[in-house]
């Protein structure tokens, strides 16, 4: 994750600074549907399947105020075909290169998450709730109006932690990974 970073802020370094506080007098707004992948590790043992991966639709809207700035917010639904359900929420900052121009683009996101998910096991339903902060990295590409975009944020692990601990799942914190990977096609409004 530091090499993006790194990346990131060459980029950003080579342009001009004047440019990040040059905001737009209306700023873009794009609508967009997409597909995530939920992966949380280790997988759920208690599950029939051992499934780990998580799939969902989302409905995505972007706010961005130049090229170098923007915000982000997704809406999914959980629909895995095993054991696990739920929906959830993403708000993000974007920060990078190329967000409001056509072509490419390249970008960090920075924010918070909320999710509320339905475990079914053999005997009943339960519900959790996550949330926490989220950080990730993303690219995309602008023709006109139309915008595809893929993005992956890593998630803070502590609910998760807490989720496993109450499976009574033996293990240490930092063997848990939570990572929702986004692909989105949007349309500027």
């Amino acid at each position: 994750m530091k090499a993006s970073y790194l990346m990131l802020l060459s980029i950003l370094s080579s342009t001009s600074h004047a440019g990040l506080l040059d905001f737009k007098p209306v700023p873009d707004v794009r609508l967009g549907l997409g597909s995530s992948v939920m992966y949380v590790d280790p997988a759920d043992s208690y599950s029939r399947t051992n499934e780990n991966w998580h799939p969902a639709w989302l409905i995505n809207a972007d706010i961005v105020f130049n090229n170098y700035l923007g915000v982000k917010t997704d809406f999914y639904y959980l629909n895995s075909r095993y054991d696990v359900s739920g929906s959830g929420q993403e708000l993000t900052v974007l920060t990078g290169y190329g967000l409001s121009e056509g072509g490419p683009r390249i970008y960090l996101s920075n924010g918070i998450y909320h999710e509320n998910r339905r475990d079914k096991d053999a005997t009943r339903e339960k519900s959790q709730k996550f949330s926490g902060w989220t950080t990730g990295l993303g690219i995309g590409y602008q023709w006109q109006r139309w915008s595809i975009d893929f993005n992956t944020n890593i998630r803070q692990n502590s609910d998760y932690v807490e989720y496993y601990e109450d499976k009574n799942v033996q293990l240490n914190k930092d063997e848990v990974w939570a990572v929702h990977t986004q692909a989105i096609i949007s349309y500027e409004l």
